[in-house]
């Protein structure tokens, strides 16, 4: 049987991206219609809005007039555990294809890239594979290599569009390592802090273009203190008086 081109196709939004989506809507009541409005006020940059529908929509959480199916509703009511077996479920319906043919558990990155080869968009295969491989984790479906470059992609704020020269090379603000004492985030939260640097390795810093590394630890920054803000509220963050506001992602 001859495969369609959107049978081919497979999403490659930012995993983490994808994932504050469902984090959010699971801490608020579900809405008829998942708006581009709604992923805008997490922090997701407005070119990065298409990819993560797209994925949603593969994913089988919503349908084609962007409503949330019962597959979303399911995972939004579910408990920690039931969470992740729904999504481990709902990811390897997803990508029955490529659980036949390949183990994240087992493959290394280079065989489950080599496995994505005949997907369209073939310019993303690499974002592609970032994406399954994260989405795996977050089922808790094991993996042999950890993915790269899951930083969340937001808009940029006014410091990082003035000039990446601007951010302080040697800032320690981020730089909380696994295990730090009174770091207790939430446990979907605390998935994320897993390795230095939200995720990101000197060895993955190496080999990224400089332009690429400043864009993702801008997204990091930006994610890391979404993820604070919503782990220790504090009663500045309900004052309007106050210069940060989700709605911009500053």
């Amino acid at each position: 049987m001859v495969q369609t081109n959107e049978s081919l196709f497979r999403p490659y939004a930012p995993p983490a991206n994808v994932l504050a989506c469902l984090h959010r809507l699971r801490r608020m009541n579900m809405p008829s219609v998942i708006t581009r409005d709604l992923l805008k006020s997490i922090g997701i940059s407005e070119n990065i809005v298409p990819r993560v529908f797209a994925t949603l929509r593969f994913l089988d959480l919503i349908t084609d007039s962007s409503e949330p199916t019962d597959v979303l509703r399911g995972l939004a009511g579910s408990t920690e555990d039931e969470y992740r077996q729904l999504l481990e479920k709902t990811i390897r319906r997803a990508y029955a294809e490529e659980f036949e043919r390949i183990d994240p558990s087992v493959d290394t990155q280079e065989r489950v890239m080599n496995a994505f080869q005949r997907y369209t968009p073939r310019s993303q295969h690499n974002r592609q594979v970032m994406l399954f491989l994260g989405l795996c984790r977050e089922a808790w479906i094991p993996t042999l290599d950890v993915p790269r470059r899951r930083g969340m992609i937001g808009r940029p704020s006014a410091a990082s569009s003035a000039g990446r020269s601007a951010q302080p090379r040697g800032s320690q603000a981020i730089r909380i390592p696994s295990g730090t004492p009174g770091m207790l985030l939430p446990p979907a939260d605390s998935q994320l802090l897993e390795g230095p640097m939200l995720g990101i390795t000197l060895l993955d810093a190496s080999h990224m273009p400089e332009e690429d590394f400043w864009e993702i630890w801008n997204s990091l920054g930006i994610l890391f203190l979404r993820r604070a803000q919503r782990a220790y509220p504090s009663p500045i963050q309900n004052d309007e008086s106050s210069p940060a506001k989700d709605s911009d992602g500053a």
